[in-house]
């Protein structure tokens, strides 16, 4: 991983198994790499939870946290607090952004 990330990408999810690996994965093949992106988990129960665990074990950009808060207020919040790059962006787990698009903005 980058020393300092320029951007942190937060993703609070939830049930989210069908599409958090096509989120995940448009936002690490964007052309702007130096993005940590933080996934907090609300208390998945269809398979989420492994999936972001094996994705954090496979690429050090991605940051997973559980939270057991039930909110995903709550959870943007705990991604907001391990946040080390000076800009945010928060997606939500069904989003996919275009190659580009952390260029862009």
């Amino acid at each position: 991983m980058y020393d300092k990330p320029q951007i942190s990408v937060i993703i609070a999810a939830s049930n989210n198994a069908e599409h958090i690996g096509e989120c995940l994965d448009s936002i690490l093949c964007q052309s702007f790499q130096t993005v940590e992106v933080i996934v907090v988990d609300v208390c998945s129960t269809d398979g989420t939870k492994e999936i972001l665990a094996e994705l954090a074990k496979e690429d050090d950009r991605v940051v997973f946290l559980a939270d057991s808060m039930e909110s995903k207020g709550h959870a943007k919040n705990m991604g907001m607090n391990h946040a080390r790059a000076p800009y945010l962006l928060f997606v939500e787990p069904e989003d996919y952004l275009y190659r580009n698009s952390l260029e862009y903005m």
